[in-house]
C-alpha cells in the first residue's frame, strides 16, 4: 500500500474521479440531451398507438408473456398498465424532458426522462438501435452528475452563481469512459471484419436503402482507392479519438463532431450521431465554456 501511495497512484485516482470540477460542461450537455429527448417524444407521438398501444404491432399480451419483460425497468411492467395509455406516457416524457432542459427539479426530471425512454425501448426493442441505447446510458449517468448546479432554474431559485458551480465528476468520468470503450470496441470489430479490411464497407452501406440518409456523391465512391481511403481513414480517426480525447480535446472533439454529424447526414442513424456528439462535448474542459460565457458578458 505504501508503494502505491509513493507512486502517486491513489492521488491520481482521486484527482481524476473525485476532485470537484466546474459542472458547466455537463450542464450544457444536460440542456442538449433534454432538447433531443423532448423532440424525440414529439416525433414518436403520432405513432404512439402503433408502437405502444393495446393493439400495437407488438400487442401487450404478447409482451407480457415474455419472461424477459419482467426483469427490465419499464413502466409497461407495472400491473396498473391501464393508467399508462400512450398519450399520457408521451406527455409525461415531454414534461420531464422540458424540465430537464430548463433545470427544474433536475435530478427528478432526468430520472423520469430516463425511465420513460427506457420504458418505450424495452416495450418494443427491435424498433430501436444502438444509438438509442447510448442515449439511454447518457441519461442514466447524467443523473449521477451535478449538471443541475449551473444554467438551471434550480440554481436561479437557490440564488447561486449560474456558471461557476462545482461538483463531483464521477458521473462525467463514467460517460467519458463509456465513449472511449465504444471507440475501442468499434475499431476492434471493424479491423476484424472483411468489409473494412478490404475497404468496401462504406460502399456497401450507402447502397442499403433502409439505412441511407442523404447519401454520398457518386464521385466519392466511384473508385476502389477512394473507398479504401474512406474506410481506413474512418478506422484511423476512430482509433485516434481514444488518446486524442484525453490529451488533445480541443482538437479531437471538433474532429469527432464533424465525423459523427456527417455520418448522421449520410446514413439514417436515428439518435446515434446526436448521442455521440453529447458524449464528445463532455470531454471539453469546463474552463472553455466559463471563458466563453465571460466573453459574451455573462459571469
Amino acid at each position: 500500500m505504501d508503494i502505491i501511495q509513493n507512486t502517486g497512484i491513489i492521488d491520481l485516482w482521486n484527482n481524476i474521479f473525485f476532485e470537484p470540477e466546474y459542472v458547466i460542461t455537463s450542464s450544457i450537455v444536460r440542456i442538449i440531451v433534454g432538447t433531443i429527448a423532448f423532440f424525440h417524444f414529439i416525433k414518436l407521438f403520432p405513432i404512439r398507438e402503433l408502437l405502444f398501444g393495446e393493439n400495437s404491432i407488438y400487442p401487450y399480451e404478447e409482451f407480457e408473456k415474455g419472461v424477459w419483460c419482467r426483469y427490465r425497468l419499464s413502466l409497461y411492467s407495472i400491473r396498473l398498465r391501464k393508467l399508462w395509455n400512450p398519450s399520457l406516457y408521451m406527455l409525461m416524457g415531454m414534461i420531464a424532458s422540458f424540465c430537464m432542459v430548463i433545470g427544474y427539479c433536475t435530478p427528478f426530471a432526468i430520472f423520469m426522462t430516463y425511465l420513460t425512454v427506457s420504458s418505450y425501448m424495452n416495450r418494443i426493442t427491435w424498433c430501436f438501435t444502438g444509438g438509442d441505447s447510448l442515449f439511454r446510458q447518457l441519461l442514466l449517468w447524467l443523473f449521477f452528475t451535478s449538471c443541475g448546479n449551473a444554467l438551471s432554474v434550480d440554481c436561479w431559485l437557490a440564488g447561486t452563481d449560474m456558471f461557476n458551480q462545482m461538483g463531483n465528476p464521477i458521473g462525467v468520468r463514467a460517460l467519458q469512459f463509456l465513449m472511449l470503450s465504444v471507440y475501442w470496441t468499434t475499431v476492434d470489430y471493424k479491423t476484424n471484419h472483411a468489409a473494412w479490411q478490404k475497404g468496401y464497407a462504406i460502399y456497401n452501406a450507402v447502397h442499403i436503402n433502409n439505412v441511407i440518409g442523404l447519401g454520398m456523391p457518386a464521385w466519392s465512391i466511384d473508385k476502389v482507392w477512394k473507398n479504401k481511403i474512406l474506410c481506413w481513414g474512418t478506422l484511423i480517426t476512430e482509433f485516434s479519438m481514444i488518446p486524442g480525447l484525453i490529451f488533445m480535446p480541443y482538437v479531437f472533439v471538433p474532429i469527432g463532431l464533424l465525423l459523427h454529424l456527417t455520418f448522421g447526414l449520410v446514413f439514417n442513424l436515428a439518435l446515434f450521431s446526436y448521442a455521440v456528439s453529447c458524449y464528445l462535448i463532455l470531454f471539453v474542459p469546463p474552463e472553455f465554456f466559463i471563458n466563453l460565457f465571460k466573453m459574451l458578458g455573462y459571469e
